[in-house]
């Protein structure tokens, strides 16, 4: 009828189909996560029978007699699907009757982190084991005497308890008049593996954020935090796995007791491992070492406008509260009225602020000096490498708000008049007067900023080992973590400077005798935020600052634009389409050539790339005229073969050149393209079949070359065919 959403209601609250949901709403269509639950009910509810009755025709109406109450239908106690306690009946359940072989078998269980469970079969098949329900619940700090009313307690116990599954801790007194905390000290525990409970929240193994769960009966206070961490890597189809490490932040974030034991995460234990991506940032609950649960962490993002030390941040204009898992340190820097990114937990406390100040406002000082001969009336000058890329000379009004000028400037190094302060070269926040051109720097130590430096001596700047990546700045090998957010600013041997962002981008930096390298933190003594690299003698190689892949066609025309910056213009196959892109005018004549690791300036012009098909940049190697080098190419990336005089084959997906000087087979991806390229700049998508079937007999050119794209699958999605005389 009409008020059919208020009977169906009436009917599912009368017999506890919804026991379990507070939100229950009749109109509304059930979710899949409520399914299961008025499932599990039905699976529990008493099957019923009715007293017979009679039905007569009386003058063509029914009659009844008799009534059609219900009863209970009885089973024996030893069939019952539960293996013990108060609630065994002599009632069959509907789990009975039509699920014969499902058996709550064990009662008395604990799940992974501690809580009293129940343990159920199919036969002789373990379905899992589940927590009970808690008779008291926190999300965060929680007092003695808190427990104590919650617990409705009469006298004051001892309580066992487990956090992040870890048993081994001592029992907790709840106490109706106790303020104390429920905390652990950390150094005791190492030592004794006890832990001895403190009222400093120094060593706190909970917080907001924690769920802290009691059971009355069993006595028992189980607490699971959750921590964020970070993917690293795109989910791995092959092995179906996912990796995941600690988050690459400037903040100390807590570990779970123990670490973790394994950061692949296997399909067989989690059901959505591919819907996550590289460099996302997860929540985790951990029992013992061993990641139990995984899913997205909420981002908010806004303007911090106000910040309470290890208690509170205000963004976009909402007041969110430190989580368990966050940084309690006073040194966070943040900066007023700047955008950041805040990840919360599921109870919407702040695990993470992933904001660094205004990347504009850094400037590494390579060198001080004075602008003229005279003493007192010269200015103080600097010789500034920015984070845009920029490179330039300063004048420098003052120096942490206290005056300069150029008169006790010696070799590069400022003393401030007072005769006690001295600068030198080093990282540096800015402001400037855009009219005059002036310059005001702030000193790390007044920003709450650390510098380590030195020239290192041997392998690479960034290295890479498990779970991070590592920047060496001096000849020990003494070293600081890296992330996506950390900016490298390098000097080249030639005076060109390069920016990189990010530890997957950055190039490969081989330091030499003199190369020298200072890293600024905004106070971590184990993340870099901003590294220069003063090259020297050193070398570098690679690096990215887009993912771009292109293949230069031909040479088009020479141009100036409104700034009268100089470039050469090409038509290209940029990322699988034809287009025309522009060149800085130090690269040229570089065509048919497939490029990668492709760098942009601010005015969208190409400044480097790197080619793909040869190891090692040499001269020999290269044909000034066409771009191509003779050397073969073989990485995780790309695939490079000269196939002159070569002819085609075709064999389900695989296609084959071979008689060139290189033979090489492509396996080629669903939806892979081919670009075959005549006369320099002639492009048409082709099949593989009709490849094969141009060149079945004829030879390619004897310059012709072709270059392979990878996908993840190690498959390929794109050949470039150049046919070339």
């Amino acid at each position: 009828g009409a008020n059919w959403s208020v009977n169906v209601a009436k009917q599912a609250l009368g017999i506890e189909l919804d026991d379990g949901n507070d939100n229950f709403v009749g109109v509304q269509a059930v979710t899949r996560e409520e399914a299961a639950l008025y499932a599990f009910n039905t699976l529990k509810a008493d099957m019923v029978d009715y007293d017979s009755k009679t039905e007569v025709q009386v003058n063509g109406a029914t009659v009844t007699i008799g009534n059609s109450k219900a009863y209970p239908v009885s089973n024996s106690k030893s069939k019952d699907y539960r293996d013990s306690g108060s609630d065994i009946d002599d009632i069959m359940q509907f789990c009975e009757k039509y699920f014969t072989d499902l058996e709550l078998r064990v009662s008395s269980a604990k799940d992974a982190f501690g809580r009293p469970a129940n343990v159920w079969y199919n036969d002789k098949d373990k379905i899992g084991t589940y927590a009970k329900e808690a008779d008291a619940t926190f999300t965060k700090d929680v007092k003695s005497k808190d427990i104590y009313s919650a617990l409705d307690l009469s006298d004051p116990y001892n309580y066992k308890l487990v956090i992040d599954g870890d048993d081994t801790l001592t029992t907790f007194p709840v106490i109706k008049r106790d303020d104390q905390l429920v905390l652990g000290n950390d150094a005791d525990r190492k030592i004794n593996k006890v832990v001895q409970l403190a009222l400093s929240s120094t060593y706190n193994y909970l917080g907001n954020g924690s769920l802290v769960e009691v059971y009355k009966d069993e006595q028992v206070i189980t607490v699971v935090n959750t921590y964020l961490m970070q993917v690293a890597g795109d989910y791995d189809e092959k092995d179906e796995e996912l990796t995941i490490t600690e988050v690459d932040s400037g903040t100390e974030m807590k570990a779970p007791l123990g670490g973790i034991s394994d950061y692949d995460l296997s399909s067989d234990d989690f059901d959505n491992l591919d819907t996550f991506k590289d460099e996302d940032y997860v929540l985790v609950t951990v029992a013992n070492g061993v990641v139990k649960s995984i899913a997205p962490a909420e981002k908010v993002t806004g303007a911090l406008t106000e910040y309470v030390h290890q208690d509170t941040v205000t963004v976009g204009g909402t007041e969110y509260s430190l989580g368990y898992a966050n940084d309690y340190a006073d040194t966070k820097g943040f900066d007023l009225k700047t955008d950041y990114d805040v990840y919360l937990d599921s109870n919407g406390y702040v695990l993470y602020v992933d904001g660094v100040e205004n990347d504009g406002n850094y400037v590494y000082i390579g060198e001080f000096a004075k602008s003229s001969g005279t003493s007192a009336s010269s200015k103080a000058l600097g010789y500034g490498y920015f984070l845009d890329g920029t490179d330039d000379e300063i004048t420098i009004e003052k120096i942490d708000t206290k005056k300069t000028n150029g008169s006790t400037v010696v070799s590069g190094v400022l003393t401030m008049s007072d005769l006690t302060t001295t600068y030198g070269p080093g990282w540096y926040k800015f402001s400037s007067k855009e009219s005059s051109g002036k310059y005001t720097l702030t000193s790390l130590t007044n920003v709450g900023g650390t510098a380590f430096g030195g020239s290192p001596s041997t392998d690479y700047v960034v290295n890479y080992g498990d779970h991070g990546v590592s920047i060496v700045y001096d000849g020990s090998g003494s070293s600081l973590k890296g992330n996506a957010n950390t900016k490298f600013v390098i000097l080249e041997n030639d005076g060109d400077v390069k920016v990189y962002t990010g530890i997957k981008n950055v190039a490969k930096v081989t330091p030499g005798s003199t190369t020298a390298v200072t890293v600024f933190t905004d106070g971590s003594s184990t993340y870099a935020k901003y590294v220069f690299i003063d090259l020297n003698n050193g070398a570098v190689k690679g690096g990215a600052t887009s993912s771009d892949v292109l293949f230069l066609l031909k040479f088009d025309k020479a141009g100036n634009d409104a700034d009268d910056n100089e470039f050469y213009r090409y038509k290209a196959i940029l990322n699988g389409e034809e287009k025309t892109v522009k060149i800085d005018v130090t690269n040229k004549n570089l065509g048919g050539v497939l490029y990668g690791e492709v760098e942009y300036d601010s005015d969208g012009y190409i400044t480097d790339m790197t080619a793909i098909d040869r190891a090692t940049p040499a001269a020999s190697d290269m044909d000034i005229k066409t771009g191509l080098y003779s050397a073969y190419y073989d990485d995780d990336d790309f695939t490079f073969g000269d196939v002159g005089n070569a002819n085609v084959t075709q064999k389900n997906k695989t296609i084959t050149f071979t008689g060139g000087t290189d033979e090489v087979s492509f396996y080629m991806a669903d939806g892979a393209k081919i670009y075959l390229i005549e006369n320099t700049d002639e492009v048409s998508t082709i099949s593989m079949s009709r490849l094969a079937s141009k060149y079945k007999t004829t030879d390619l050119p004897a310059s012709s070359t072709v270059t392979g794209v990878y996908n993840a699958d190690g498959e390929y999605s794109a050949l470039y065919v150049l046919v070339k005389p």
